[in-house]
């Protein structure tokens, strides 16, 4: 983690409203099919609403030429490649992808999860260069343990560590487990313009975003030939059917935090 920023101001501001400016436009587009962009837990590969007020945004070649485009490269050029060439060796670094998460007010707790599905896993397992990484890039300040992103560390090393971390957050079975996990879990302070760069098997969930809207620019970058291809689903907006939309469920609807 860089806590500083690593890039002017005046990009941090022109990034966010790029993000927010392509939110804006994918909402319109949601609407134009017949969907509800604030109040349905819709998936599309442009953009997925994960949680109510909080969403997921691929900005790669609809956005190539954007500030956020520009505050990507900037940063895996002279930050990112080379801590990922000191970690993995020599191995091929990739720029898997470029998105964005923006929460909004309201946004509660992120479920805890990994973003790597278990194959990742038994790849990472048998070759130490076969990796992928999150570059989290946040637009606003972030203070210890307040609205940002919460980790797990130590829960990446193997499947087995992961599960454990994740069914002591998730469920804990006993008031010994609960205590332990708040213990582990770490939510750092990272001023806007500064990198918080993890690996995709860490366990993690974003905070509840009470009283501000919360941009994060992110990068995903590979080693060793990994890819990423689980995060988003194929089907874009623009083919969705009535009845796809209407497969959505309202968040109303759904009892459990994803």
């Amino acid at each position: 983690m860089i806590p500083t920023p690593l890039v002017k101001q005046t990009l941090i501001d022109r990034s966010a409203a790029s993000i927010a400016t392509r939110l804006e436009s994918l909402h319109h587009e949601i609407a134009a099919v017949g969907g509800d962009p604030l109040e349905q837990n819709y998936l599309f590969n442009e953009i997925c609403h994960r949680q109510r007020m909080r969403w997921d945004l691929q900005m790669n070649d609809e956005a190539a030429d954007t500030a956020h485009a520009e505050l990507c490269r900037t940063i895996v050029a002279t930050v990112v490649a080379p801590i990922l060439e000191e970690l993995v060796g020599d191995a091929r670094i990739h720029e898997e992808a470029r998105g964005a998460i923006l929460s909004r007010k309201g946004a509660p707790s992120q479920r805890p999860h990994a973003d790597a599905p278990l194959e990742h896993y038994e790849a990472a397992a048998s070759d130490s260069c076969h990796r992928l990484f999150n570059c989290f890039i946040p637009l606003v300040d972030l203070a210890a343990d307040g609205d940002g992103t919460q980790f797990w560390p130590g829960s990446h090393v193997s499947s087995e560590a992961a599960m454990a971390a994740w069914q002591r957050a998730v469920d804990p079975q006993t008031a010994e487990e609960q205590v332990e996990s708040a213990r582990e879990a770490e939510a750092p302070a990272c001023l806007a313009g500064g990198l918080v760069l993890f690996d995709f098997r860490i366990i993690h969930g974003g905070l509840a975003s009470i009283g501000r809207e919360r941009p994060i620019a992110y990068v995903i970058c590979s080693t060793g030939g990994a890819v990423d291809d689980s995060n988003f689903p194929e089907g874009r907006i623009c083919d969705a059917t009535a009845d796809d939309v209407e497969d959505f469920p309202f968040w109303d609807e759904i009892d459990f935090v994803q």
